[in-house]
């Protein structure tokens, strides 16, 4: 086997982290945190908000508190086992106290001194104000500080927001499995039946009867996991593969990391590939848990590189296969380079037994049945041709196995973290599994690309059987994964489970529905998968970035549970980090902006949907732009290859709007708004217009929303690239 070098491997730096440049953004590792209470602009014209670094193991006696922005003056942090008005604060000096119940007792640490805005004091668990203040594994207490204003008038003194902190006596590190599934929006998941704007008369929700005529895919292992989990609902995501998959791997937005289409030739800008091309060099999840003590792998759809024979900048070749271990870090790796029709393209073979006759045109041609793969660990050769009737996504399930089973083996006791990425259900769509991975018999053909004959199949492949076969056939090799591990219940116990989507569905395969099968989608979907109106995949609207996330696992407390808490693509990142137990500016120590926000919180359910809205994050940024590298250079025409579309989703005083924007030929930017929904956390119930159907530009009463929407995503826009 080759030996690679991990050109990108650095040495995990010590820093404490302080100085990302987004004042409250970081919290403490290990640990349950969440902002409450609210604070009021001081004199250096906002508000103070707490925040946190360290780790909350009270053996470590690593904890600091943190508060800003504030003036350069004296202050002290305090803290007490309750919340002030339960957590509404009462009116003091120029603030709220945000802590201590009538009657509790306040502990005061000693006074410090502001510093860049910046108040900051490490706790020493060792050496309370008072006995009955002492901090012990178990116990929930509530900081806030107080600080000089004299600038400010009024009282001259100012108080942050409050921050409770969740303490215990050590840190539990889980395995983590991240599964990544392709293509795969909720419109073609039954759990999501309740989000999807089916309004038509066929039934398609029929769970007795998985080989009636109904849309859904057949998932029984994917439903299995939800009700043993959680099901989040405003999970969204940039529109467009390997879009995605960089935000994800980076926990930053696309303007930042370069990453804004596909990864190919003909979208080369200032970037050629992922961490390639000017100040685009990045740090990656699998270097973060690896500096918490986590073994890391990698298996499928990479979709980040250029392949050898593909030029890249300066007319150099492409990475190639070890793009993924030099940049994407991973410890052990088995990748399918893209696509499995595109290249690196392995050539038609017949296969005796397998095709027909000795027909070209029999020939097993590439895909889920003939493709590349390149491997450091496994029964594949480095760099191999499967074939031989090895389904893509059976191979996935057999190597996300042996690479479990490796770890088990040779680094007992050692956590790991592994990523399967999928390329179910992405096309080519006539590859037809085995039957034996199917329930619905509506996808069955009558004979297969390869002349196979199906007992009981009717028609053809299309670009909707084919698409749901491929669902249905990932549910079941997802099944026969976890029986494989000891049974979902088995895994669970020590293990963090991650599915999610990486893009919205492909329109073509709602409209093979209609137009092949019959099939009544209601009123709002046949009119957005029109060319033109578009709004699935490759588009910033909800069907294109709304996708499914679930996770199940030992920390997921009140399994079975829906979460309507919005969750961006970066926060996966974020989340994963804060699972591992590692701090992401050990790593990242150059100071670059991080955008991921931990839904750990909403995961152990110490955090409500509001909470979580109200202190971690409240709103959401997807886009698209074309070539890859620095958006702000795209200038028109404007084509497939010369594009630049954003989404900013957020909140004002009457709900939830989108704001869509779109780079016109005129070289002026085009805006649409769209009110979501007419709640503070979005919901059904309070469903306005999730389908984008009403662009509200113009409308006198939604003026400020606009305003609001565009003033946040231009803020955001403003910061370090």
């Amino acid at each position: 086997m080759t030996t690679l070098v991990r050109l990108r491997r650095r040495t995990v730096g010590l820093g404490l982290g302080l100085a990302l440049g987004l004042t409250g953004s970081t919290q403490a590792q290990n640990c349950t945190t969440n902002n409450f209470c609210s604070s009021t602009p001081n004199s250096t014209g906002s508000p103070a908000i707490m925040s946190s670094n360290g780790d909350c193991v009270v053996p470590n006696n690593n904890f600091t508190l943190l508060a800003g922005p504030v003036p350069d003056q004296f202050g002290v942090f305090f803290y007490s086992d309750s919340q002030t008005a339960g957590g509404a604060g009462v009116p003091f000096g120029n603030g709220l106290k945000c802590v201590a119940a009538a009657g509790s007792q306040v502990y005061r640490l000693p006074v410090v001194q502001a510093v860049g805005g910046m108040l900051a004091y490490t706790v020493d668990f060792t050496n309370p104000p008072a006995a009955a203040g002492t901090i012990t594994a178990g116990s929930t207490w509530y900081f806030q500080a107080w600080f000089r204003d004299p600038a400010g008038g009024g009282s001259f003194f100012n108080l942050s927001d409050g921050l409770g902190a969740t303490f215990r006596d050590s840190f539990q590190q889980y395995n983590i499995l991240n599964i990544i599934i392709d293509d795969v929006g909720i419109e073609f998941l039954r759990i999501y039946d309740d989000q999807n704007k089916y309004d038509g008369d066929n039934p398609l929700n029929i769970l007795e009867d998985p080989t009636g005529a109904n849309l859904y895919p057949w998932t029984p292992f994917i439903s299995e996991l939800a009700s043993k989990g959680i099901r989040f609902n405003q999970f969204h995501v940039n529109p467009t593969c390997s879009t995605t998959r960089a935000a994800m791997y980076t926990g930053r937005y696309a303007f930042r990391n370069g990453v804004g289409s596909l990864i190919s030739p003909d979208r080369v800008g200032t970037l050629a590939e992922f961490g390639i091309g000017p100040g685009n060099d990045e740090w990656v999840i699998a270097q973060v848990v690896e500096s918490a003590g986590y073994r890391s792998g990698f298996l499928g759809k990479w979709h980040l590189a250029l392949t050898t024979p593909e030029t890249a900048l300066g007319g150099l070749p492409g990475y190639g296969w070890a793009h993924a271990l030099n940049f994407g870090a991973w410890d052990e790796a088995w990748i399918t380079h893209a696509n499995l029709e595109g290249p690196p393209t392995p050539p038609a073979v017949h296969v005796p037994g397998v095709s027909g006759s000795n027909n070209a045109a029999d020939d097993v041609i590439p895909g889920y049945y003939n493709y590349y793969t390149f491997a450091t660990f496994g029964s594949d050769p480095s760099f191999t041709q499967v074939l031989n009737h090895v389904y893509a996504t059976e191979r996935e399930r057999e190597l996300t196995l042996e690479l479990v089973d490796l770890y088990a083996l040779n680094y007992p006791g050692q956590p790991w973290f592994i990523t399967s990425s999928f390329n179910a259900a992405h096309s080519p769509y006539g590859d037809f599994p085995d039957t034996s991975q199917l329930t619905t018999t509506e996808y069955w053909p009558a004979v297969t690309p390869y002349g196979l004959i199906i007992p009981g199949g009717s028609g053809t492949m299309d670009g909707w059987t084919g698409y749901c076969a491929l669902i249905e056939a990932l549910d079941s090799r997802l099944q026969a994964l976890f029986d494989s591990m000891g049974g979902l219940d088995a895994v669970l116990e020590d293990t963090m489970v991650f599915v999610m989507g990486e893009n919205g569905s492909p329109p073509p395969t709602l409209s093979f529905a209609i137009t092949h099968h019959g099939k009544d989608l209601g009123s709002v979907y046949p009119f957005i998968i029109q060319p033109g109106n578009n709004h699935f995949k490759h588009e910033p609207y909800e069907q294109g970035t709304k996708v499914p996330l679930l996770v199940a696992g030992p920390l997921v407390a009140n399994p079975g549970r829906v979460s309507n808490a919005p969750i961006d693509g970066v926060d996966v990142h974020a989340t994963f980090a804060d699972l591992a137990g590692a701090t992401i500016t050990d790593v990242v120590t150059d100071g670059r902006a991080q955008d991921g926000r931990s839904f750990r919180g909403i995961i152990e359910d110490t955090l409500s949907d509001a909470q979580h809205i109200d202190t971690v994050r409240d709103f959401c940024f997807v886009e698209r732009f074309s070539p890859n590298g620095d958006p702000r250079t795209i200038t028109p025409p404007i084509s497939n290859l010369r594009s630049r579309r954003r989404g900013y989703m957020g909140r004002t005083a009457n709900g939830w709007f989108k704001l869509i924007r779109h780079l016109r030929d005129s070289g002026l930017e085009e805006d649409e708004l769209y009110q979501l929904y007419d709640t503070q956390v979005p919901s059904i119930a309070g469903e306005v217009d999730t389908s984008e159907l009403t662009d509200l530009m113009g409308i006198p009463a939604y003026v400020a929303d606009y305003t609001a929407m565009v003033t946040a995503m231009e803020a955001l826009l403003a910061t370090e690239p």
